[in-house]
């Protein structure tokens, strides 16, 4: 579901959780009219700055999918990578991590994300 707002911001909403997903800039004053089309997973909008802009969803859709992946991965080995980099320092947690066989490839990547984000914020 997709929203217009006064600041020239589209809003793309999750029918499912009812929770914003993401936002769509480039407009400078407010959104004047939106149109879906469904076959080629288009989103035209007209602002009240005389401009209208077509967005491409479909590859909204794909990061949108592959950021929910993300998330589930992450929220999975979160209390694994909290553990070993605790014990071990983030280097060697990523180091740690990367060589364990049984992680997938993109949990591995992950999980090396975690470790640095972790070591980022100085834990």
């Amino acid at each position: 579901m997709f929203s217009g707002a006064g600041n020239g911001v589209v809003r793309i909403w999750s029918t499912e959780h009812g929770t914003e997903v993401a936002q769509l800039t480039g407009h400078r004053a407010y959104i004047k009219a939106l149109a879906f089309d469904p076959v080629h997973r288009r989103l035209v909008t007209g602002s009240g700055d005389t401009t209208v802009r077509v967005w491409e969803t479909s590859s909204l859709a794909d990061r949108m999918r592959s950021r929910q992946e993300y998330t589930a991965i992450a929220t999975r080995l979160a209390a694994r990578v909290e553990a070993l980099a605790a014990r071990l320092g983030a280097a060697e947690a990523a180091r740690v991590l990367a060589a364990d066989g049984e992680l997938t490839e993109r949990e591995r990547e992950i999980a090396d994300h975690l470790c640095w984000a972790r070591e980022l914020r100085g834990q």
